[in-house]
């Protein structure tokens, strides 16, 4: 599995939907310049 969907999952169980908006922003920034 990986992390962003433990993460993912971490935040529905917690219900932080505005706090799961911003780490998708972070990861897929994150992610974006890992792969380039």
């Amino acid at each position: 599995m990986e992390i962003i969907e433990l993460i993912g999952s971490a935040l529905e169980l917690l219900g932080g939907t505005e706090l799961l908006g911003t780490l998708l922003d972070s990861g897929s920034a994150l992610l974006g310049s890992a792969q380039s």
